[in-house]
């Protein structure tokens, strides 16, 4: 007989941290604004409360275009905010998912800053480069916003797609979102 796992029968909410609630007035939600409501998301029936990415962005990517894997974006708190809400969200019996973007970053990423002004960077296998871009080009991911997911970028040489870490990178040069 097969064990059920907890997530069988989770009840998830999923909270957009910039857009729930905001508990400092500034307009934009926060880590301190979905603390305050996690009765509320309780009393809904919720088990588990699932974060859409909170870490430091320039915001080009609805917040999925990571420039720090490790540091929450000061609009919405600071890694003890992050801290407080999880044990809150457990005190009360929700688990917590925190939603981990690790298949692309964004270019003011340390990793894409340091494969762009070197070709040589360990870094530079992580993201996909290219002397011109493809014949059978990949739609662009946003549409109406850019033309190609491809850029030219002087300083990297090459034209390039920041969006995506490359599942080409050798095994031994695979990102981990803790280094630096």
């Amino acid at each position: 007989m097969q064990r059920e796992e907890w997530f069988h029968r989770a009840v998830i909410y999923q909270v957009d941290s910039s857009l729930f609630y905001d508990a400092n007035g500034d307009g934009f939600g926060d880590l301190a604004g979905i603390r305050q409501k996690l009765h509320y998301i309780r009393s809904l029936g919720a088990t588990v409360l699932w974060l859409t990415p909170f870490y430091l962005t320039p915001l080009q990517d609805d917040g999925y275009d990571i420039s720090d894997h490790l540091q929450p974006d000061p609009r919405f708190g600071t890694i003890a905010d992050v801290i407080e809400l999880i044990a809150r969200a457990r005190e009360l019996g929700l688990r917590v998912i925190v939603e981990l973007v690790i298949q692309h970053t964004s270019a003011q990423h340390p990793w894409f800053q340091a494969a762009r002004r070197d070709p040589r960077s360990p870094w530079r296998p992580y993201y996909l480069w290219a002397n011109r871009p493809p014949e059978n080009d990949d739609p662009p991911m946003f549409p109406g916003v850019e033309e190609s997911v491809w850029r030219w970028d002087e300083t990297g040489w090459a034209i390039l797609s920041p969006h995506v870490l490359s599942p080409r990178a050798r095994p031994e040069s695979r990102p981990s979102a803790g280094d630096r």
